[in-house]
């Protein structure tokens, strides 16, 4: 997945898109650069982009930090799995080492605490949970799941 323009060729990864969260994908595009403290201005110009093909309601935009967040976790994860596991001639340029994961951790920690900061200042709408005895407590977990009593 290349584009060209001129003499410039960027490439374009969708390897992490998939069948999901449409948001969640958006939000892949700051992987590795969620640190970068004009991140929100960064991503306007991605949604401004996106929206040129679908329109975004602003419940989506409000949650694209949320999204952030969760693609941010799965890469620490996703580094610790590898830790010592890159072989070579796999294509991978370098080996992933105990202070490349304590650098991302450290950086995915300080994202966490910019993020619940910001949530916590957020306007997040209420709503009222089910009762016990209601509908949606009286099924059992197979029946709620499949919608099929058990």
């Amino acid at each position: 997945n290349l584009l060209k323009e001129k003499d410039t060729v960027t490439v374009l990864d969708f390897d992490d898109c998939g069948l999901g969260w449409y948001m969640y994908d958006v939000a892949s595009v700051a992987s590795f650069m969620e640190h970068r403290h004009d991140i929100m201005q960064v991503m306007d110009e991605v949604v401004a982009g996106y929206e040129t093909v679908m329109p975004l309601s602003n419940e989506d935009k409000a949650e694209i930090p949320t999204f952030i967040m969760m693609r941010r976790i799965g890469l620490l994860e996703s580094i610790l799995a590898r830790i010592g596991s890159v072989m070579g001639g796999s294509g991978e340029c370098a080996e992933l080492t105990p202070e490349i994961l304590e650098f991302y951790a450290r950086g995915t920690v300080d994202l966490a605490n910019r993020y619940v900061a910001d949530f916590a200042a957020r306007e997040v709408p209420s709503f009222e949970l089910p009762h016990i005895g209601s509908p949606v407590y009286s099924k059992s977990l197979p029946e709620m799941h499949t919608g099929q009593a058990v």
